[in-house]
């Protein structure tokens, strides 16, 4: 049997809080079920194979007999009619950037065969608070993926041939970032460098530098546009490792049919996907990406407590504080291992 539970609370006449536990119990499931949508990978003796469920983790990962911090998109590896799971790690950071690792136990660390290709997008709700910040991720099948263009415009401006590096920021509030550089860019018949911060608590802003009066100037215009980068390397046959960048351009405020997939459900026209188990203080939630009609916001349910919250939605104001929002589904909980 497979039991789900949520938790909430109400005030009584004396001013004291009751609590009580809402359960769920259904037969357990005979596979394994994940949300989709899942990504088929090939079969194995008859059985077809997915991963599934993208979620970005910082893991220490073993190569060439030393272990280093990465950076990666932990996968679920899953088979049909199994109910065994694996998890698979894509790496975003180094040279072996692209490539699917998994931990084989006693064998120690491997690298797969498995390819897909995926794009992220650092996304902070206010700049310059690194703790607002968080990755989106759009996954796709190798081969899948968008297709290139020739050019790319934001906010009126034709962009120029970007590539990524480290720009000094005067007066941003960090003293540099990596940004995509599109030098030769144009706007109103000027022409100037414009960048694009991938990383740091300035995420996904747009900027310029006036190097002749040491300041960083805010690109206002482009702020309805961002982009999502997805980075390759590839060995050749005289050992050198080559990367490549390439970058793909959404509305900042993505519409609900091309919001980042991974776990999904949707009930009664109102999408829900990537949850995330996060702590805000003392506080458990779950963080997730929520979509309905023109709503697209990202809202945390509280997981436990002991006064009216527990079980409640909230969103998060100017301030980066929590404040109530009024979501009309309950969320139960399973843990699985």
């Amino acid at each position: 049997m497979d039991v789900y539970k949520r938790k909430y609370c109400s005030r009584g006449l004396y001013g004291k809080y009751r609590c009580r536990y809402c359960f769920i119990l259904s037969a357990a499931s005979k596979s394994v079920f994940l949300p989709g949508p899942n990504i088929l990978m090939g079969e194995e003796d008859g059985a077809k194979l997915y991963l599934n469920s993208p979620q970005y983790k910082k893991i220490g990962i073993k190569m060439d007999g030393k272990v280093s911090p990465r950076e990666t998109v932990r996968l679920i590896l899953s088979q049909s009619g199994s109910t065994n799971m694996g998890f698979f790690y894509y790496i975003l950071d180094g040279e072996e950037s692209g490539q699917i690792w998994f931990n084989s136990g006693s064998r120690g660390w491997a690298k797969t065969g498995l390819k897909l290709i995926i794009y992220t997008r650092r996304v902070c709700r206010k700049a310059g608070d690194n703790k607002s910040c968080s990755l989106k991720l759009k996954t796709y099948k190798n081969g899948a993926g968008p297709k290139s263009t020739s050019t790319m415009k934001a906010g009126g401006a034709t962009l120029g041939k970007p590539k990524v590096a480290i720009v000094k920021t005067p007066k941003l509030g960090v003293s540099r970032v990596r940004a995509a550089v599109f030098s030769g860019s144009k706007y109103q018949g000027d022409e100037f460098t414009l960048n694009y911060a991938m990383d740091g608590p300035y995420a996904g802003t747009w900027f310029y530098v006036n190097a002749h009066k040491g300041v960083t100037k805010i690109f206002t215009p482009a702020a309805g546009k961002a982009l999502y980068n997805y980075k390759a390397c590839k060995q050749s046959f005289s050992g050198n490792v080559g990367c490549k960048w390439c970058f793909l351009m959404v509305d900042t405020v993505e519409k609900a049919g091309s919001l980042p997939k991974g776990k999904t459900v949707t009930v009664t026209k109102a999408t829900f996907s990537l949850p995330v188990d996060v702590k805000r203080g003392e506080a458990k939630y779950t963080q997730m990406n929520y979509s309905k009609g023109k709503v697209n916001k990202t809202l945390w349910v509280k997981r436990k407590g002991k006064t009216a919250s527990a079980g409640g939605w909230f969103q998060e104001n100017a301030k980066g504080r929590l404040s109530p929002y009024d979501v009309s589904y309950d969320v139960y909980f399973m843990k699985i291992c």
